[in-house]
Order: structure tokens, then C-alpha cells, then sequence
């Protein structure tokens, strides 16, 4: 009698160690590795600018990481760029980004990426969508991750539609073909999408 309990009881005990081992192995892949993802659908996460790139380096040529202002591959410039002699208007607007880094990578300025790390993703989308300027072709200005944004210099997606990133949308018409993603992003009125124009 007091085998059979035991071997029971050992039984119990090796069902719920592997139970507890599952339930391991599923938080571990809710961590964040590196850069990457937070959950099996999450964004893409940095810390910083290198994170960024060596992401980024993965997928598309973002070399030669530079925060340079007057970096030759800035086609125009930051968005938060400011003049010699700003205007109080001009500081706010720049402000209201609230980018705490940026920096470009790749080749040249009809090749390149500028890359941002807000302070608020959740503000700098809401800026997005005040200003914005999705494209001809449907398409937005940003591919975003959980927390930062890339800019691309030349005409289209420059590829990173390979990289997990989705675009950022806020042209209350969009509806993109079927088959692509669509999620809401942080703001109403402004979806992700993983379409790159047509």
C-alpha cells in the first residue's frame, strides 16, 4: 500500500515538473532576444542605435552607422532638424517628434536609412498622423518596430518589408489588398501594415 502511494505521489511530482518545464520554455520565448520579438507576433524591439543596425544589417545594407547631422546620406534632413536661428514655431514642431535618438546607415543618400528612437512611440505616431504624409502610392513614410522607426532615402520600401517591420498608415482611406496584414497601431486612426505599394 504505501509503494503504490509512492509511486503515485512520484508520478504527480514528474507530471507537474513537466507541466512547470512547458511553462519555461514558453516564457523563454516570451523574453526578448537581442533586438527581436517580444511574443510570436510582436515587433521588433531595440535599445539602441546599434541594435538598429545590426537588426537592420540582417536584412538590408544599413553599414556605416553615422549620427551626424550633416551626414552626406541625409536626403534633406531629421525630422527634428533645426536651422542656425530656429523660430519658436520651428522648436516646437521639431519637439514634438520626441525623438531621444537618430542616426543613418547604408551606402549613400539615394540608398540609405535614417533610423529613429523616440522617447513615445506612441507620440511619435500621433505626430505622424497630424503631418501626414503617406505617399502617392498608399503607402506610409515609416516601416516602425515596438519602439523605433526607419526612414527609407530612395524610392519604395528599400526592402524592409523583409525585416518584420510594418509600415506605419494614417490615410483614413487605406485598405490594403488581400492577403496583407492590417493591425491597429497606437494611435486611432493610423494601422501597420505589412503592404508596400503597388
Amino acid at each position: 500500500m504505501r509503494m503504490k502511494r509512492t509511486l503515485t505521489l512520484g508520478a504527480t511530482l514528474v507530471a507537474l515538473a513537466s507541466a512547470g518545464a512547458c511553462g519555461s520554455d514558453d516564457a523563454g520565448k516570451g523574453g526578448k532576444d537581442g533586438v527581436g520579438q517580444s511574443k510570436k507576433d510582436a515587433l521588433p524591439h531595440a535599445d539602441s542605435l546599434r541594435d538598429i543596425q545590426d537588426f537592420l544589417g540582417t536584412y538590408v545594407d544599413c553599414s556605416a552607422l553615422s549620427t551626424d547631422k550633416n551626414d552626406d546620406r541625409l536626403n534633406g534632413t531629421y525630422l527634428d532638424w533645426l536651422s542656425d536661428d530656429p523660430s519658436e514655431a520651428e522648436k516646437r514642431a521639431a519637439a514634438a517628434w520626441g525623438i531621444k535618438e537618430e542616426g543613418v546607415c547604408g551606402e549613400k543618400w539615394t540608398n540609405s536609412y535614417v533610423v529613429y528612437l523616440p522617447k513615445n512611440m506612441k507620440q511619435f505616431q500621433r505626430n505622424y498622423k497630424t503631418h501626414n504624409a503617406d505617399s502617392a502610392d498608399g503607402t506610409g513614410k515609416f516601416y516602425v518596430g515596438d519602439n523605433f522607426a526607419v526612414d527609407f532615402s530612395g524610392g519604395g520600401s528599400g526592402g524592409l518589408e523583409r525585416t518584420g517591420l510594418l509600415n506605419l498608415n494614417c490615410d483614413p482611406s487605406f485598405a490594403p489588398p488581400s492577403g496583407y496584414k492590417k493591425k491597429q497601431a497606437l494611435v486611432d486612426g493610423c494601422v501597420l501594415t505589412d503592404f508596400t505599394g503597388s
